[in-house]
C-alpha cells in the first residue's frame, strides 16, 4: 500500500446471504473505479459456514430450543415472485429455470453469482459478529467477533437479514400452555401432522405454503387469518377460520368471532420474525418516544428501525433541536434489505449503490442533504397516519414504515438511483445505462405475480412445466411465457364460469 493512499475500511455484517453479497459485489465494482490515491477495504463477516444466508437449508432446531434454527427454508418452498423480477443486476437465472424455482435453484444460482463476480475472497466464513460498538471521539467501529477477533474500521453495513427471530403474538392466549405449538421457523414438511388436526395461523406466503403442504396429510387443516370468514365447508380437510384468540391446554381453540373448535392436535404460527439488532447496544430496544420526529438514537420496535432515512441509515435531529452528538451519524452504517413485500434482491442492489454515496458524505457532508431526507420521513409518516386514521399511530407507524406494497417499491428504487447520483439529472441517466434501471414489463410481472404462481402451480401439476420453459432464457422470451401463462388463467376462468353455470342450472344434459 502506498504512503499517503486515504484507505476506507467497511465491513459488511451477514456477508453470505443475498443482500450481503449484492452490497458486495456492488462495493467491489466501486472500488475498481477508484482513483490511484484511494481505496476501500471491504470484509465481509458471515456467521455460518457457507453463504446463501436464509436460502442455505438447515435442520430445524428442537421447537423448545432458545436459538431458531439458522434457515427457516422448508422443503415445499418456492419463491412466490417470477424469477425474472427478483433476479440480481445483469445477472439472470440460467435458461429454461422454472418460473417459481424451489429453494435448492435458488441456492444454486447464489453460489453462481458469488463464483461469477469473484467475491468468495472477501467473505470470512464462521465469523459472527457478537458486537459491534461505534466511537464517536475516535470516528471508529470496533466490532467483537466469535473467533475472538476485533476488526475496526470506518463503515458499516448491517445485511444480516430479519427473518430470524419468530414473532409470537401476545394477543393469543394459552400459547405458552399448550404443549404443541411451533413457529413455521422449525416448520419443514407435513410429516410429523400426519392425520392430525391443525390450526395453522397467518396468511402471508409460509402461512399459505404450510396450510397447502398440510392438506391431504393432516386429518383437519384450521387455516386462521384475520381477513377470513368462517367457512366448515371441507376442501380435502381445508377450513377458513377468522383470527386465533386463545388455546387450551386439552385442544379446544377459540377465534375472534366467538366461535371455537375442539381437539386440535397442533398449532403453527406462520406469524412472522421480528428485528433483532441485539448486536448493536447503541440501539435502543423500544418504540420511538412518542411525540419525537427524530430521536437521536435508532430505536428497534421489532417491527422497525426508527429513524432511517431511505429505510437505509440513522437520520439525526436538526441541530437547532439539540446539542448532543447522535449515537450513530448516517455516515457510519447503512441497514441493507428492511423494506419488505416488494422484490427483495432488486432493492438491497439499489440500496447499496446508495450507501456508496453515504459513506462518500463521511468526507463530504454535501453529497447528502440531511433536510430533505428529514422532509421526506415526515411525509412518509404523514401518508400512512392519513391513509389509516383510526389505527393506534405507534402501533401502526411501526407495522407499515418499512412496507412497500405494489408500485411503492419502484418509485423507491428510482428515489434511490437519484440518491446515488445526487439528484443530478446527467448522472441518473448515466446509471440507467448502466443498467441501474428496471422496464415496464418487470413491474407488469411483479403486480400479476400471484395468477402467474397459481397458474404456474397447475401447469406444473399438469406435467406442462418442462414444455414452457425449454429454451427460455432472454427477457423477451419469459415476456412471452408470462403472458401465455395469463392467457391460460384466463381461459380456465371462462371454462370454470361455463361449468358453474351448467352445475347451478336444472337442466340434464344428455346424449342424443
Amino acid at each position: 500500500m502506498t504512503s499517503g493512499k486515504k484507505v476506507k475500511r467497511i465491513a459488511i455484517i451477514g456477508g453470505g446471504g443475498p443482500a450481503g453479497l449484492a452490497t458486495l459485489r456492488v462495493f467491489r465494482e466501486h472500488i475498481s473505479q477508484l482513483d490511484a490515491d484511494e481505496t476501500w477495504d471491504i470484509v465481509a463477516f458471515e456467521a455460518r459456514e457457507d453463504i446463501g444466508g436464509v436460502w442455505f437449508r438447515s435442520s430445524a432446531t428442537p421447537p423448545d430450543s432458545n436459538e431458531p434454527p439458522p434457515s427457516a427454508i422448508y422443503d415445499c418452498l418456492m419463491i412466490n415472485i417470477p424469477h425474472p423480477t427478483m433476479s440480481l443486476h445483469n445477472f439472470p437465472f440460467p435458461p429454461s429455470t422454472y418460473l417459481f424455482p424451489n429453494a435448492d435453484v435458488v441456492i444454486d444460482y447464489i453460489h453462481s453469482y458469488a463464483n461469477h463476480f469473484n467475491i468468495r475472497q472477501y467473505i470470512k466464513l464462521n465469523h459472527k459478529v457478537t458486537r459491534a460498538e461505534w466511537n464517536n471521539p475516535k470516528s471508529e467501529w470496533t466490532l467483537n467477533l466469535s473467533t475472538g477477533e476485533t476488526w475496526k474500521g470506518d463503515h458499516v453495513i448491517v445485511a444480516s437479514g430479519h427473518y430470524h427471530f419468530p414473532r409470537i403474538p401476545s394477543t393469543i392466549t394459552g400459547l405458552k400452555e399448550f404443549k404443541n405449538v411451533i413457529h413455521s421457523a422449525w416448520y419443514r414438511n407435513a410429516t410429523p401432522f400426519k392425520d392430525k388436526k391443525v390450526v395453522v395461523v397467518g396468511g402471508g406466503p409460509s402461512g399459505r405454503d404450510i396450510t397447502a403442504d398440510l392438506v391431504g396429510s393432516a386429518s383437519e387443516v384450521l387455516w386462521c387469518v384475520r381477513t377470513h370468514t368462517r367457512s366448515d365447508k371441507v376442501e380435502n380437510g381445508l377450513k377458513k377460520r377468522v383470527a386465533l384468540k386463545g388455546v387450551e391446554v386439552d385442544g379446544k381453540v377459540t377465534y375472534e368471532d366467538g366461535t371455537s373448535d375442539e381437539n386440535v392436535d397442533w398449532v403453527i404460527l406462520a406469524t412472522g420474525y421480528e428485528f433483532n439488532y441485539s448486536f448493536l447496544p447503541q440501539i435502543v430496544e423500544a418504540f420511538p418516544p412518542s411525540g419525537v420526529l427524530f430521536p437521536p438514537a435508532l430505536h428497534n420496535s421489532k417491527y422497525h428501525l426508527y429513524p432511517l432515512a431511505q429505510h437505509l441509515f440513522p437520520l439525526p435531529p436538526p441541530p437547532s433541536q439539540t446539542t448532543t452528538s447522535p449515537a450513530i451519524p448516517p455516515s457510519a452504517i447503512a441497514f441493507i434489505g428492511l423494506p419488505s413485500r416488494l422484490s427483495p434482491v432488486p432493492i438491497c442492489e439499489v440500496q447499496a449503490l446508495a450507501a456508496i454515496r453515504l459513506f462518500q458524505s463521511a468526507s463530504d457532508p454535501s453529497l447528502v442533504d440531511l433536510d430533505s431526507q428529514r422532509r421526506k420521513l415526515l411525509e412518509r409518516r404523514n401518508q400512512i397516519l392519513t391513509s389509516n386514521p383510526n389505527a393506534p399511530e405507534e402501533e401502526i407507524l411501526a407495522k407499515l414504515w418499512h412496507k412497500m406494497p405494489d408500485l411503492e417499491q419502484y418509485e423507491y428504487r428510482k428515489e434511490l438511483v437519484a440518491f446515488a447520483a445526487g439528484y443530478d439529472d446527467e448522472k441518473i441517466k448515466e446509471l440507467e445505462q448502466r443498467g441501474w434501471k428496471f422496464e415496464d414489463w418487470v413491474v407488469e410481472a411483479y403486480m400479476n405475480k400471484d395468477v402467474l404462481r397459481a397458474e404456474w402451480r397447475d401447469v406444473e401439476a399438469c406435467g406442462e412445466a418442462d414444455e414452457y420453459v425449454r429454451g427460455v432464457g432472454t427477457s423477451e422470451g419469459w415476456i412471452k411465457l408470462m403472458n401465455r401463462l395469463l392467457e391460460r388463467a384466463k381461459r380456465r376462468k371462462g371454462e370454470l364460469a361455463i361449468l358453474e353455470e351448467v352445475a347451478s342450472s336444472n337442466v340434464m344434459y344428455t346424449s342424443p
